[in-house]
């Protein structure tokens, strides 16, 4: 199967924190925005925690892909559509099988820690889209780490709240 282009899509506070206690550890409505015009009409794909800390609902307007690798982990399938989801599957295989077959566009991985250390320990991920909140949080629990010698700075961007690097697998 040939790989459609993945990219990582992430917040963290200046240390590379993404998450307290299962949850984003501040509100960026600056940077909300940004995920949300990214994402759109496009692909997520994401683990089960975050689709948890989501609300346990697809985010509209994409198409959800949730990899879990919990057999009890419980999904409310009422809203499920053909259009978008959410797609439960046990892999990263699975999960890229169906975002090729539904073709919408870019695939985002969206967390949590362990689904971008995945993706990226399989060396699948071309892109990183990356926004660096202004803060500091006191522990976190969940982290975003990538090897910075196989990714170059292609552009930043500086917004009120955070800014933006967007990397290149080199």
């Amino acid at each position: 199967m040939k790989i459609p282009k993945v990219s990582i899509i992430v917040a963290t506070d200046k240390n590379g924190i993404i998450g307290k206690e299962n949850k984003i550890p501040w509100r960026c409505s600056e940077d909300l925005k940004h995920f949300k015009s990214k994402t759109i009409e496009q692909t997520i794909i994401m683990g089960r925690k975050t689709y948890d800390s989501i609300g346990n609902k697809p985010l509209k307007d994409r198409l959800n892909i949730v990899i879990s690798l919990s057999l009890n982990a419980k999904f409310n399938m009422e809203l499920f559509t053909e259009e978008n989801g959410p797609f439960i599957v046990t892999s990263i295989e699975e999960s890229l099988k169906i975002a090729k077959e539904k073709n919408r566009g870019e695939i985002f991985v969206i967390g949590g820690q362990s689904i971008y250390e995945y993706f990226l320990g399989k060396n699948l991920v071309q892109k990183i889209y990356h926004s660096i909140m202004d803060i500091e949080v006191k522990n976190g629990d969940a982290m975003f780490k990538y090897n910075k010698s196989k990714w170059s700075v292609c552009r930043t961007v500086s917004y009120k709240t955070f800014y933006l690097k967007i990397l290149k697998k080199i």
